[in-house]
Parts: structure tokens; sequence; C-alpha cells
């Protein structure tokens, strides 16, 4: 029996228990269903329904209004569409949100944000529902790029001189989908947009969706001037199939690869943004640097791993955990991330961001070693000096100085799981316009300025 001076140093008294529990379950193969049970919620109804021409219809939250039912749905100043006008000082009857699409309202209120419906391919017969929210620019005229610009007509197939978009299973479109593929002059704005400014793909929480969420993007894109690409999970919302951890990481790569191939976003304008369960997958996305690079990361909330919740001093994560985050953060060197986590959270603590901090630090240790091997081999220094012919390079100093600040972490005193926008006010956009340009600064310098 577990004693009081065993709970003081910190042993949980059903560890094992619960350790031997998950890795029977894995073994009789019933893990992944617990899993899909015990972390996903997508609520009852929707937040948002699509018309036939790709409307966006979403519910505001106000009195009279559906409701989302499951446990956990994020509160009504987060979720409201009224957002959308409040974050420019408008105001609009919130009570004609639900019979006005999202894309009328911008324009009859004079928004210059746009809103494009988005079915993105997952896998051969399933899509997601997403949403491009982007600041039209106009694009340039014709012969201004020489064979970089992108068209309205060009094949999803098409590189157009972006960087590297890796090979990947996805589908690049859905066919008979009005959207980037089309031709006409709003998709060459949109476009044109998508090329030149940095997204932000956001994962987001559990119990919500893209409706319920949509006056947190509006806003993001609006204070930071980022276009904002968003998707509901497969099982959420309108999106076709069903709820796993692997569909999860299913779900961002075929995100990832329509932003790039039919968007035509260069990766490294890309910025995956997770909130909660959300950081799972876009961890996923970027431990595989070479094969979906991305320019930055954004952590908010988020969990060490799935048995962490339970069991908080686990060194080493067992091989049947569900979201490792923290072991995937340390296979990602060469990406900023930014850490963000409220230090009263009561659904998943504290302590679980500054575990992942102290995973992506353990990545840059691995980083300096690499790089000092291979300074070491090249003759560019001397065993167990940082100079060579008396000074260090003004590359290598300022690479090295880039690096130490790759890793950012902003820690709220007064914020709960779902509340850092609230408690922190304009804060949270001074921090993510900061790491926003702190990324364009990142990509400029290690992918030849491509950002």
């Amino acid at each position: 029996m577990a004693t009081d001076a065993d709970t003081e140093k910190g042993l949980v008294p059903n560890k094992c228990a619960t350790m031997c529990l998950f890795g029977c379950l894995t073994v009789i193969g019933c893990r992944s269903s617990v899993v899909r049970r015990l972390a996903f919620y997508p609520p009852q109804p929707a937040g948002y329904s699509i018309s036939s021409d790709n409307q966006l219809y979403i519910f505001d939250g106000t009195p009279g209004q559906q409701q989302p039912t499951s446990r956990s749905a994020p509160p009504p100043d987060v979720v409201s569409a009224s957002g959308v006008a409040s974050a420019q000082g408008g105001s609009a009857a919130s009570g004609d949100l639900q019979r006005e699409s999202i894309q009328h309202l911008l324009r009859r209120t004079g928004l210059p944000e746009r809103v494009e419906v988005l079915k993105i391919p997952c896998g051969r017969k399933e899509s997601l529902a997403g949403l491009f929210l982007y600041h039209p620019l106009n694009p340039p005229s014709i012969g201004s790029h020489n064979n970089t610009n992108t068209t309205s007509g060009s094949t999803p197939e098409t590189q157009s001189g972006q960087p590297s978009t890796a090979h990947t299973p996805e589908t690049p479109r859905a066919e008979g989908h009005r959207g980037p593929g089309s031709a006409g002059p709003e998709n060459s704005v949109m476009i044109e947009s998508a090329r030149r400014l940095p997204c932000i793909i956001f994962s987001h929480g559990n119990s919500t969706d893209i409706g319920y969420m949509f006056g947190l993007y509006y806003r993001l894109a609006y204070r930071c001037r980022v276009n904002v690409l968003a998707y509901d999970y497969s099982g959420y919302g309108c999106s076709d199939g069903n709820t796993t951890e692997k569909a999860l990481y299913r779900n961002i790569r075929a995100v990832w690869s329509y932003a790039v191939n039919n968007l035509k976003i260069p990766p490294h304008h890309l910025i995956v943004y997770g909130h909660s369960v959300g950081s799972a997958p876009c961890c996923d996305l970027a431990m595989r640097e070479k094969t979906y690079p991305v320019g930055g990361v954004v952590l908010h909330s988020s969990l060490a791993s799935g048995l962490r919740l339970f069991i908080e001093d686990i060194n080493k994560s067992p091989w049947f955990d569900a979201f490792p985050n923290v072991d995937k953060l340390k296979k990602v060197k060469q990406t900023p991330i930014l850490i963000i986590h409220g230090q009263l959270d009561r659904q998943i603590s504290w302590t679980h961001s500054q575990r992942l901090e102290a995973a992506a630090h353990f990545a840059d240790e691995q980083w300096y070693k690499e790089q000092q091997k291979q300074q070491l081999k090249a003759g560019c220094r001397k065993p167990g000096s940082r100079r060579v012919n008396g000074s260090p390079s003004a590359h290598s100093v300022a690479t090295e100085e880039m690096q130490a600040q790759r890793v950012q972490t902003w820690w709220v005193g007064n914020a709960d799981h779902n509340d850092v926008e609230q408690k922190s006010g304009e804060a949270y956009y001074r921090r993510i316009s900061d790491f926003v340009s702190f990324c364009t600064l990142w990509a400029a310098a290690h992918h030849d300025g491509v950002m």
C-alpha cells in the first residue's frame, strides 16, 4: 500500500497498474478504440454548415441559437462570429449571422478579408472541410514574374518554382470543387495572397470545430496580418471519416500538401499552430522536417503525451504511449518553435509544456554537436575552440545566435486552458506577430530568402 511518504516523493500509487493496463490494451488491439473514446469529442451539432454554392454559415453562440452539447466547448466570446465585426470596431447584428453567410457578412460590413471554403482530399475517398481566410492582394501584371508566377489556370501538379514539395501520397485536389484550381480574377487574387503572406495552419482543440472557432481565426488574420488555413479533423464538422490518432497525422499531411500544391504556398511560409490535442498533428508534421518542411510551430496548451495526462513522472515514453509529442520534438532541429501555456491550466498541466520546452532544447544541443563535428571534419576549427585564426566566422556566429532564439516560450500566469487570448489581450497578438516575424527572418537566413 502506498504511504504518504511515497506520495510526497512523487510516486503515483497506481502507476504500474495504469501502465500495464494501457500496454495490455495495445497488445490485444484495443488501443485505438480506447484513445478515440478518451481523446476525441466532436461537438454536436457542428458549429457550421456549408451550402451547395460553398457559402459558410455558422452559429454565433447567442441565446436562442444552437449550442454544442459536448463537454469543454469553447466559450461564446471565442466562437462567436460577431468577433469578425468587433475586431475592427464595427457592429453587426448577431441575430443575422446564422441567416447570412460569412462571405456575405464580410462584404456587407466592408471588411477586406475573404473566406474560401475548401474540400481537402485526404486519402482516396475521404475529404476534410477547410477554410482559407486571406487578405486579398492584387496579382502583378502579366510578365512581371518570369516563370515563377502562378496563374489561376495552373494545374495542381505545377510547382511554379516553389521550394520542394516532397513526395506526398495525398491527392492534390478535389474534383468538382470551385476553389484554387478554378479560373477567375478572384482566384488569382487569392493565390497571390497565398504566395506572398505567411499562413497559419490551425489545428484546433477538442470539442470544437472550424465554425465555433471562426472568430479567433479572423482575429488572428486581421491583427497579425497573416492568412489562416483551418480544417476539421476526420469525423469533426463536415469532414469525412472517423477520428483516430493516425487520422490526425494523416489529416495535417493532407492539409500541408493542399496548401503547397493547390494554394501554391511556399512551405516556409507555413506556420503550424496546434491548440491542446491539435498539438499532436503539429508535432508529428514538424518532426518530418525534410519531407514536410514548415516555417514555424506554435504549441498552445499542449500535452507532452497521452499517458502523462494520467502519470506525470514518466521519463521515457513507453512504446504504446499516445500522442508522444515530447519525443517527436527532440527530432525538430531546424524549425522555430513557440510554446504557450496558461499556468492555471486545469485540463493539461503547465508542466507538459515545460517538458516540451526541454525536449526542444535537447534538439538544439544535438544540433550544436552536429555543427561542431562538421566544422572539425572540414578543418574549420581546432578541437575545443570556437575560433578560426583567432576569430569566429561571422556567418557561424549569426547562425548560432539565431539558433539560441529558436525555442521561445510564453507562460501566461492568469490563464486556464481555453482563455489565453481573453486573459492576455493584445499581448497574445503581439506574441504571435513577433513569432511570425522571427520565422520570416529564420527562413531568409536558412533557406536562401525563400520567405
